[in-house]
Parts: C-alpha cells; sequence; structure tokens
C-alpha cells in the first residue's frame, strides 16, 4: 500500500528531529535554537497574514463575533513573532560578539607567533 504524503512527511521529520543532537547544529550550519525561532517566526507572521483573510470573510459576512476573535487571534499571533524576533536577535547578537572574541583571541595569537 502507497504511503501518503502526510506520512512521508511525519517520517521525514522524525528523522530530522532524531539526526539533529540538542544544542548542535543544522546542515546549515545554523543553531538548532535559531533555526527553530526562525521558523516560530515565519509561522506566527504567516497565520496573522492569513488571519487578514479571516477578518474580511467574517466583515463580509457580518459576523463580528468572528471578527472579534479573528482580530484578537491576529493580535497574538503578531505578539508572538515579536517576541520571536526580539528572542532572535538578542540571540544573534550574543552570537556575533562570541565569534568577535573568538576572532580576538586569533589575532592575539598571531601576533604572539610574529614576535
Amino acid at each position: 500500500m502507497a504511503k501518503t504524503n502526510k506520512a512521508i512527511s511525519n517520517e521525514a521529520s522524525k528523522k530530522q528531529a532524531q539526526s539533529s543532537p540538542p544544542g548542535g547544529q543544522r546542515a546549515t550550519g545554523e543553531r538548532d535554537e535559531n533555526y527553530d525561532l526562525i521558523s516560530v517566526l515565519y509561522h506566527a507572521l504567516q497565520g496573522a497574514d492569513t488571519i487578514g483573510q479571516y477578518i474580511n470573510d467574517a466583515q463580509e459576512s457580518d459576523d463580528e463575533e468572528l471578527v472579534t476573535f479573528f482580530e484578537e487571534t491576529k493580535r497574538a499571533y503578531i505578539e508572538r513573532a515579536n517576541e520571536a524576533k526580539q528572542l532572535l536577535a538578542a540571540r544573534l547578537e550574543e552570537s556575533l560578539d562570541d565569534e568577535d572574541d573568538e576572532d580576538d583571541d586569533d589575532d592575539d595569537e598571531d601576533e604572539d607567533d610574529e614576535e
């Protein structure tokens, strides 16, 4: 019996999760935690964008209850996206600072070798 796309996708997700150790890096070289934050950010923004269409649909059908619900949902997506952006920015800045410190250490070693 042929596997459905969903079953294949679930298997691929499980394999990917198993192949990436906690605190490790993805094949892209990006830390898992940063990759995950980027994914949450993307999906939150995509959700907020999609909810915009749902708001329009509810407005066209004069369903104020759904308009209110969808507007609240959109705000929650935007809040989550903003939180993810702040976390990601702080972590990337920290990562860049760590790289700068490593570069400074390498420069110091090069100077010692010249003496």
